[in-house]
């Protein structure tokens, strides 16, 4: 078996803001594993979107960030991808982790910090009226179909949400070509129509319109052929039940305590999404650094 003072699960902004924190303070006894075969792979998806701050006071996209990281860091001896979490012994401090999908590695930990990345679900945080037909995805989902696949998901894309997701889809989406239609209630963008209410999805198998009111009252229909919607973010919910913590709808974030400490163990943190999903990967990225220097 092998054994690790910190072992990290989740190769994002926040598993990477944690490890580099670590290994700033000289703490090599460190191993993050990442289950995708390539880490800060949500960041591949920002190409447009500029954050900054304190830390990183210059404006950069979530991509610029990524090739930052990787470009400009070692990671090779602390950083293993295509390992994935299946199993995990609270009690005696190990956990499981699939290697390849081939080999299963038994690993003692000191401490355990989660960072796994949310998913987001279709059903989102607000509930659409009408039927969802076919060509119903989440902002997440038409990004990576765009930006990793080339994958169209129709010629007239409408997008509903108020979240940077929304609109980097909505930029990667014209970038592609597509005729991209954007509802929300805050974002400001050239072209964004802002709406009171969703009033309905219409179409039989597949999407075929939205029908808004407007802030005016104005109700008025748009067509489209495929929609992208912000939906819900949350932990999987096979890693909640391994790390046995439940999800707080109401606060959108993993229901510990604010020091991000498991309730009741001692030695398991929760860093980034698995947390709290941020739209800022900066923020995500400091916050799993500054925790790092807390456990040291």
């Amino acid at each position: 078996m092998e054994s690790y003072k910190y072992c990290i699960i989740g190769g994002g902004p926040g598993g990477f803001g944690v490890l580099d924190g670590l290994l700033k303070t000289g703490e090599t006894d460190s191993i993050l594993f990442e289950g995708r075969d390539n880490f800060l792979y949500s960041l591949s998806l920002m190409p447009f979107i500029k954050k900054s701050t304190e830390m990183f006071s210059k404006e950069i996209t979530g991509k610029q960030f990524r090739d930052l990281l990787l470009e400009n860091s070692d990671y090779s001896r602390y950083a293993n991808p295509n390992s994935r979490l299946i199993g995990l012994d609270k009690e005696n401090g190990s956990c499981t982790v699939n290697v390849d999908g081939k080999k299963n590695l038994e690993i003692k930990y000191g401490m355990l910090i989660i960072a796994a990345g949310a998913i987001q679900s279709i059903y989102g945080k607000e509930l659409l009226p009408g039927y969802r037909g076919a060509g119903t995805f989440t902002t997440y989902q038409v990004s990576e179909m765009l930006t990793q696949y080339s994958f169209l998901p129709g010629k007239h894309l409408g997008i509903i949400g108020d979240s940077e997701y929304a609109l980097e889809t909505a930029l990667i989406a014209e970038r592609k070509g597509l005729n991209v239609t954007l509802f929300s209630h805050s974002l400001t963008e050239k072209n964004c129509i802002n709406y009171k209410s969703i009033l309905g999805l219409q179409g039989d198998e597949h999407i075929s319109s939205v029908e808004i009111e407007t802030e005016s009252g104005e109700k008025l229909q748009y067509p489209v052929d495929s929609l992208a919607v912000d939906g819900e973010f949350s932990m999987e919910h096979k890693l909640r039940d391994l790390i046995g913590i439940e999800w707080d709808i109401d606060a959108w974030q993993a229901g510990t305590e604010h020091n991000q400490q498991h309730p009741y163990f001692e030695n398991i943190y929760l860093a980034g999404d698995a947390y709290k999903p941020k739209f800022n990967f900066l923020e995500q990225y400091e916050n799993g650094y500054n925790l790092a220097g807390g456990l040291t």
